[in-house]
């Protein structure tokens, strides 16, 4: 489940990042943690070509893992949404990557890497 190919070494450096969350279920250092939830992680960090922003989950309960057991993992659901969203030409990250690991038939680790997006000021109100 990989979106449009990075530039120069990079799938190599997202390889690398891949391996160590399935090997941990942590996100490699150099990645700094912006948000954390139960199931959820997001960190901002740096592809040689781009800024980028890592969605990362876990399924520690049983429930959650039922769940998606026999749907698409969250995160390529919401990769699916924001190649949709973009291709109808609504301003929105570029997914970079998106994969997921299932053991026993349900969901281990699952990851999106998006380009980050330019902060722009907001205009003056009138």
């Amino acid at each position: 489940m990989t979106a449009e190919p990075p530039l120069g070494g990079e799938p190599a450096l997202l390889d690398a990042w891949w391996r160590q969350f399935v090997a941990t279920g942590a996100l490699p250092a150099g990645l700094t943690v912006v948000q954390t939830r139960l199931v959820r992680t997001v960190a901002r960090g740096a592809l040689p070509s781009t800024p980028v922003h890592v969605k990362a989950m876990t399924f520690p309960r049983l429930k959650d893992r039922i769940r998606y057991a026999l749907r698409a993992l969250p995160l390529a659901h919401e990769a699916a949404l924001l190649r949709a969203a973009a291709a109808n030409g609504l301003p929105c990250p570029r997914v970079i990557d998106v994969r997921g690991e299932r053991r026993f038939g349900l969901p281990f680790r699952s990851w999106l890497v998006l380009e980050t997006l330019p902060v722009r000021p907001e205009p003056p109100l009138a």
